[in-house]
This record gives structure tokens, sequence and C-alpha cells, in this order.
């Protein structure tokens, strides 16, 4: 349905319209679960994720979604290679989406 970015070893950050793919708009809410493969990790595990937070709003710049991983304490999920500073200085990154 759509790609998310790992942003640590509990969330995935995505696209709300990716989460409206899956489930109809107006059942969006805590409640709200999906399945979400780790491509990139270890095995590239399948794993259960709740949606944790939806930005609310229409706007291009409302199209956000948090994802709690249910599994998180039963993964081996090491930190955002961004965390260290300075190690990509100089480098430019670019993130596509689309609606």
């Amino acid at each position: 349905m759509g790609a998310g970015c790992l942003v640590s070893n509990t969330h995935i950050l995505t696209c709300r319209h990716v989460v409206e793919q899956c489930v109809a708009p107006a059942k969006l809410n805590s409640k709200t679960s999906l399945s979400a493969w780790l491509i990139g990790a270890e095995g590239q595990p399948s794993v259960t994720v709740s949606l944790e937070k939806a930005a609310e709003g229409r706007k291009p710049s409302d199209d956000l979604a948090l994802l709690r991983i249910k599994e998180a304490e039963t993964l081996d999920i090491p930190d955002v290679e961004f965390a260290a500073p300075l190690r990509h200085a100089g480098k430019q990154f670019s993130a596509l989406g689309t609606h």
C-alpha cells in the first residue's frame, strides 16, 4: 500500500493517505491495527502496528501518520543512523511522496 520510515525501534513515520488506503478514513483511531514489513531489518520481519497519531486536515503538510510497532520489545533494531552528529554532513537527501 505504501512506505514509511523506521524512526526508532518502536515507531514508523508514514503518510496519512497510506494508512487511509488500508483502512476507511472514518475508522482511523488508536485501535486501527495494520501489518507492516520492516524491509532492511534483519529477517525483514512482519509486524503489527497501531496508529498512534495522524495529522488533522487535508493540506499536503497534514499528510502524516505515526505508527507504533506492537512487537517492539521483541525486535533487535539499532538506533537510526542519522543519530550520529555530522556523519552525513555535506550530503544531500530527498524524501518523495504522492497523494
